[in-house]
């Protein structure tokens, strides 16, 4: 199942017992965190759910998939995202 925005803050605001508008905020500030900090430090480690990580993906030859002709691909950034184990664990029992 996959969740949408609205409905992660509904269950946060439900859960938590706050207001939508404060869920809102919460998610946004999280989500706002999550991003800065992988930009600035390279990474974000949320205990017991995992560790995002800013990768560089080096600049490399491809092909098109249309026509089979070579085409440049740009480098860029990536994040990876690695599971902590006992969130392993807990989805495992």
């Amino acid at each position: 199942m996959s969740m949408t925005k609205p409905e992660l803050v509904k269950l946060i605001s439900d859960n938590a017992g706050i207001t939508l508008k404060a869920a809102e905020q919460a998610v946004k500030t999280m989500a706002d965190l999550l991003v800065d900090e992988v930009k600035t430090e390279g990474r974000f480690v949320l205990a017991g759910v995992g560790v995002f990580t800013l990768v560089e993906r080096a600049a490399k030859i491809g092909r098109d998939p249309r026509n089979g002709e070579p085409i440049k691909i740009a480098e860029k950034k990536a994040v990876k995202f690695k599971v902590a184990a006992s969130f392993k664990k807990a989805v495992n029992e």
